[in-house]
């Protein structure tokens, strides 16, 4: 029995022990969480295209909840039509904290912070159940949330950190997975599965390689020790049932639109090469490797250095012992191979996948940085070189420090970022204009388009119609706002097109406040706009602001939207 004296000496060492595992990648979440919500709460930037689409319909969900359940359920299920409606669902929950932030995209925003900390807790979570120490973890962490591309997008309202997060969760339910017993695994991967798909309709690239693996590892083990059942595994099991319910709800529903949209996204057409170009496929291969690289850190040596220990760590695994063909398959099981393996066939499933596409945005990168996460946790945890450990974890540290730096606008690097990960705007001014515009035309509850002239991330249809949406409760109705077409080039037919809605409202940016030359979504701005000008049936209302033009028709009755939409 230990003395007081020798029980006081060794409290401080057992405190550690038990408290440093825990306490440690608490205060790194927090670190990481923490400099998302204050770039969250910083920034006055203006939603753009998609982010502005899910916003509208976030807040359009949260006002039919007021017609009642069967109603909301009804919008629920139709909601977005040609893709997934996960995150409007759930942002629903965060818009009652606009009180508290005094603005919707905070209170929105929210929900990534949330998704933030669960992906990153279940990073560290699975990193240590693979055998990986505290430090390897804790690196695998900041690989994850310090990643140029993952820090980008968990300050958008997009889809990819849901993505992200399903992946680490299925990720997580599918390593030892043959010691659960059947109703725990079933409700676990039948969750994350439904989150996955209801997030984003690609999810299907890691969704078939982990349930793969768990088929497989059943077979292989399958009289392995199952763990007994517990109160977290039927919570799961009723979430489980309540999400696959949903998804296959929304699926039969919006199976047309979603296929179509998803379509037209794999395949070449004028849209998708806005988006992208043709290429041989090794040179594809060639481009998102690179945009992988970038979309870790603006060095590229944080890629190899990341890849040397894992193939170290696959060279070490057969080594040890598994040229015995008869002991393969347990062997590998058993050690991790298998599981590492499935990971690395997803990082090249995704990259061969992208590579015969056209379109080239590496937020669709975005599954891949969980995935070489844990793999990186899990090479340190084979390989078990102290030295290298740190050194490795050090430069993890460091690339995620650099980015919250340069978000934060706290220093001035030379490098080159992913291209979704920016600093925090701290000027209103766009956001101003794009309320006062809004208010000035929806001014009252008519059923009829307002066309927008321009396609600015700052200023165009999407946004204004989140615009007015922001203020759906306080009037009790929204506008709905149009574009003069997607892309379009024909400036004739965005004439004809506004001709046939003879909408109230026609609004744009001043010639002289316009980018030139147009891109390509902004070819037939000027042209219209000319034959606004001349127009006798609208007149220039006195300018609020220098950069915009309000037409108002005078005259003639309007087209009502559903009379449009006959067009």
């Amino acid at each position: 029995m230990l003395s007081t004296d020798q029980w006081y000496r060794q409290l401080p060492l057992s405190l550690v022990s038990r408290t440093v595992p825990f306490v440690i990648p608490t205060l790194a979440i927090l670190v990481l969480t923490g400099s998302e919500a204050a770039w969250v709460l910083r920034d006055e930037s203006v939603w753009n295209w998609d982010q502005a689409w899910y916003g509208q319909v976030t807040l359009d969900l949260d006002h039919t909840r007021a017609s009642g359940l069967t109603s909301w359920i009804d919008a629920m299920l139709r909601a977005i039509g040609d893709k997934p409606p996960l995150l409007s669902w759930l942002a629903q929950m965060f818009v009652p904290l606009t009180g508290l932030f005094g603005s919707t995209e905070v209170a929105l925003l929210m929900l990534n912070v949330v998704i933030e900390f669960a992906t990153l807790a279940l990073v560290y979570s699975v990193s240590r159940r693979l055998g990986a120490g505290c430090v390897a973890s804790l690196g695998a962490m900041f690989l994850c949330g310090g990643a140029s591309l993952h820090m980008g997008l968990a300050t958008q309202f997009v889809v990819e950190p849901l993505q992200s997060l399903s992946a680490t969760g299925l990720i997580w339910a599918a390593w030892r997975s043959e010691r659960l017993q059947l109703f725990a695994l079933l409700s676990r991967v039948f969750f994350c599965v439904a989150v996955a798909f209801l997030a984003k309709s690609s999810s299907f690239v890691f969704v078939v390689p982990l349930l793969t693996y768990i088929v497989v590892a059943r077979i292989i083990d399958d009289g392995a020790f199952k763990d007994s059942i517990n109160l977290f595994d039927y919570f799961v099991g009723a979430l489980a049932l309540l999400f696959v319910a949903m998804a296959i709800a929304w699926y039969v529903i919006s199976w047309t639109p979603m296929v179509r949209h998803f379509t037209e996204s794999v395949t070449t057409n004028d849209i998708s090469l806005l988006y992208g170009h043709r290429g041989f496929f090794w040179e594809k291969v060639a481009f998102w490797i690179g945009a992988l690289s970038l979309s870790l850190s603006p060095s590229p040596w944080l890629l190899i250095c990341i890849l040397i220990p894992i193939s170290i760590a696959f060279a070490c695994c057969w080594k040890g012992g598994l040229l015995a063909i008869r002991a393969l398959p347990k062997e590998a099981l058993k050690t991790g191979l298998l599981f590492a393996g499935v990971l690395a066939g997803i990082a090249i499933l995704i990259v061969v996948g992208l590579a015969n596409q056209v379109v080239e945005d590496p937020r669709y990168l975005a599954p891949i940085i969980p995935v070489l996460a844990t793999l990186f946790s899990w090479s340190l945890g084979v390989v078990r070189n102290a030295i290298a450990t740190w050194l490795l974890v050090a430069a993890t540290i460091s690339n995620a420090l650099v980015g919250i730096a340069f978000v934060h606008r706290l220093e001035h690097f030379n490098l080159s970022f992913a291209s979704w990960l920016r600093q925090y705007e701290p000027d209103p001014r766009m956001k101003r204009m794009l309320t006062e515009t809004v208010d000035l035309t929806c001014e009252r509850n008519h059923q009829r388009y307002i066309f927008v002239g321009v396609e600015y991330y700052w200023f165009s249809a999407n946004p204004a119609a989140f615009y007015s949406a922001k203020g759906l409760r306080p009037r009790g109705f929204r506008c709905q706002y149009t574009s003069l077409g997607y892309a379009e080039k024909n400036p004739q037919a965005a004439i004809d097109r506004l001709r046939a809605a003879k909408p109230e409202y026609f609004v744009t940016i001043a010639p002289e406040r316009q980018v030139k030359p147009p891109d390509a979504f902004n070819q037939v701005n000027l042209p219209v706009l000319d034959m606004m000008a001349a127009d006798p049936h609208f007149k220039l209302l006195d300018r609020q602001s220098p950069d915009v033009l309000i037409f108002k028709r005078i005259g003639q009755q309007p087209v009502s939207r559903e009379e449009f939409r006959s067009y």
